[in-house]
């Protein structure tokens, strides 16, 4: 197992929020902090506690180990690891189900209030 530093950790967060189109400041009001508190979350100034990085993974919609051992970049062709496939196709496929599940809320509710 390699060492992975928290500046590794930091980046993957980042990456994956923008990936997820999440401001800063959505993630800070989701864990119930200032803006400020959160930026330095993200420049490495407050240490990420794990408690604090399991909250920051289920908001970016993924597991720790996503965040703490994150895939490799693709270079040139060059296919990731199958294990890494793997776990972006669960991630893909947890959030196409929370979609799913948030649309079907939707329709409930429109249907319940006579909407359509």
């Amino acid at each position: 197992m390699s060492n992975v530093t928290s500046q590794e950790i930091i980046k993957a967060v980042k990456e994956r929020r923008k990936y997820l189109k999440i401001s800063q400041r959505a993630m800070a009001e989701q864990l119930y902090i200032s803006l400020k508190a959160y930026q330095n979350l993200e420049i490495g100034t407050t240490k990420i506690d794990i408690e604090r990085l399991q909250q920051i993974a289920d908001i970016l919609q993924t597991d720790m180990n996503s965040l703490i051992n994150p895939p490799t970049a693709q270079v040139k062709g060059e296919k990731l690891p199958l294990a890494n496939e793997k776990q972006l196709l669960r991630d893909k496929e947890s959030y196409i189900s929370y979609l799913e599940e948030s649309l079907q809320f939707y329709r409930n509710l429109i249907k319940e209030n006579n909407l359509m």
